[in-house]
């Protein structure tokens, strides 16, 4: 490992960049059982300066920590939409509802998307997608604490997918996160989505009103204009 970080600093000064050791820690992810059971602790340096090891680090927006459990980044998504809601809550009376809609828009939309999971075909998601979303293969299965799953149509597997969401919100200490969460079982999600008129980007990040082409019975769904 420490020779592989030598080389990869030496790539970054080849290439006129810099890494700030100081500011550089180090994470290990597995079981419980796996962490408890290592034969000694790692020692990981470089330039002989020894890395921090951390239990948790924040990457691009998204807390992750050493189990994986995202707890801690559902935690700091709730305080945001939270803090969000209450911004709202003090200027609703003041403002009418295209304003509101603007500012939910701007201030929590945005947090409730962001690296939302999109189970589509990779063709379809070059239609629209939401953005933000991050794409997952279908046979996939990561859906321990997504708050947006998006579902190419009515299905057995997105009746699966979104029973196991809500059940995983179920738990007790995901309780309050209910309100926060979109689960569409019979809809699939990007037809409502379209529906609504809500935002959608094309494969090249354009605004877009197009849903994928689909089976004739799944495109009663649909508006007609909106057909892609």
């Amino acid at each position: 490992m420490n020779s592989d970080l030598e080389q990869v600093k030496e790539w970054l000064l080849a290439n006129k960049l810099s890494l700030n050791v100081a500011k550089t820690e180090f994470l290990l992810i597995g079981s419980h059982h796996k962490l408890r059971t290592l034969p000694c602790k790692p020692s990981i340096s470089i330039d002989n300066k020894e890395l921090k090891q951390v239990q948790q680090s924040r990457v691009l927006g998204v807390e992750i920590d050493e189990h994986l459990n995202w707890d801690q980044h559902i935690d700091s998504l709730a305080k945001k939409v939270s803090s969000g809601i209450g911004a709202m809550k003090r200027i609703s009376e003041f403002a009418n509802q295209n304003t509101l809609v603007s500012i939910y828009n701007a201030i929590i939309q945005p947090h409730l998307n962001y690296c939302s999971e999109d189970v589509r075909e990779e063709f379809e998601r070059d239609v629209s997608r939401i953005a933000g979303s991050i794409h997952v293969p279908p046979d996939t299965v990561r859906m321990s604490n997504v708050l947006t799953h998006v579902n190419q149509g009515v299905g057995y597997r997105a009746s699966i997918m979104a029973d196991r969401i809500l059940t995983e919100l179920d738990k007790p200490d995901h309780k309050e996160l209910r309100q926060l969460t979109r689960v569409y079982i019979l809809e699939g999600s990007i037809f409502k989505w379209g529906n609504e008129l809500k935002p959608l980007i094309d494969a090249h990040g354009s605004k877009t009103v197009h849903v994928h082409g689909v089976a004739a019975a799944w495109k009663l769904l649909l508006w007609p204009e909106l057909r892609g």
